[in-house]
């Protein structure tokens, strides 16, 4: 009676661990996916950042530097998958403003406002190149006329050089300026049954991470059609329409409980039945002529993986700065 009693208390404890592992890694995950392209002057036409195919990183203070809002890295086989957000920091939005003038370092700007000393700014003029920089210093204002220093450091790396001397007028497709306050680009990933952030660890027991992008017919138009794995046409975002179609993501965390089951207590997916049985994500699906089949969850690489019991986690993330910015696109 003792060893049954106790038998059901480790399943009931490593079960309570599961859920609270599962819930913190999906909380994680989603509180980042949900601010992707934030700062980014999506919604200006003239600055539209998804259009930057070429990212030149002069800044000081940034890493590497894309203006793509999320990119999914897909597995090998039935390997978890790895999530890339990029957005920026600013209390303003990074509201664009018209770059004049540039001498140097220096830009001549429409309105310095939402811009503070230390921020990254991106310089655009909706082509195929952006540059990101540092803001150095933000000199007072002569009459008529508003500044922002770049760090020259980074910016004298730039090859090749932003436009100098004075700069088109709003119907000559003008440069802009974005300030992002804090540049942040955050990946998630799953190494050694834990999910990790940046490569430090924000949820243990967490052993697969499966992510599709939801598409749409158009860059204008919001409504999903699809979900795709990151595979194929869409392993790359290299063309800027594509990304524009990505309008939401859809996330699968799998999670582990730390105990050991004597006889075997969890089964492989099967998505031939409704609903489907096993280890599983959301069921396949065929919508409209669209397939849209759940990604593989196979966890059978791992010795006596079907001795433990699993959750998995799933949840639908809108990219609610690209979907609110179609007018732009």
């Amino acid at each position: 009676m003792f060893g049954s009693f106790e038998g059901q208390k480790r399943i009931t404890t490593g079960t309570a661990d599961t859920q609270t592992n599962g819930a913190l890694a999906l909380q994680g995950v989603l509180r980042e996916t949900q601010l992707a392209g934030y700062g980014f002057a999506l919604f200006h036409r003239g600055a539209n950042l998804l259009n930057c195919t070429t990212s030149l990183n002069g800044s000081t203070v940034a890493g590497g530097f894309s203006t793509v809002p999320v990119v999914i890295a897909n597995g090998d086989g039935a390997a978890s998958d790895a999530i890339t957000v990029r957005y920026g920091r600013s209390m303003s939005g990074g509201i664009a403003t018209q770059v004049t003038r540039r001498d140097g370092d220096v830009l001549s700007v429409n309105s310095n406002l939402g811009c503070r000393v230390g921020d990254t700014l991106i310089m655009s003029n909706g082509g195929d190149t952006c540059y990101l920089l540092t803001v150095e210093d933000l000199p007072v204002p002569a009459i008529n006329t508003t500044e922002i220093t770049l760090d020259a450091d980074g910016y004298s790396d730039l090859d090749p050089q932003p436009p100098s001397g004075s700069l088109p007028t709003p119907g000559d497709s003008p440069w802009l300026a974005s300030c992002l306050g804090e540049y942040r680009e955050v990946t998630f990933s799953v190494a050694d049954d834990r999910l990790l952030r940046n490569g430090q660890e924000i949820a243990s027991g967490i052993v697969g991470l499966q992510a599709q992008y939801g598409i749409s017919d158009s860059a204008g138009d919001s409504a999903i059609q699809q979900w795709v794995d990151a595979t194929g046409d869409w392993a790359s975002l290299g063309n800027t329409d594509r990304r524009k179609r990505i309008k939401a993501v859809r996330v699968a965390i799998v999670a582990r409980s730390p105990l050991r089951d004597p006889d075997p207590v969890s089964q492989a997916c099967n998505q031939a039945i409704d609903p489907p049985t096993g280890v599983c994500a959301w069921k396949d699906e065929s919508v409209g002529g669209f397939d849209s089949p759940a990604p593989v969850i196979d966890l059978s690489s791992a010795d006596d993986w079907d001795h433990y019991r699993y959750r998995v986690f799933e949840t639908i993330i809108p990219l609610r700065n690209v979907v609110w910015a179609k007018g732009a696109m």
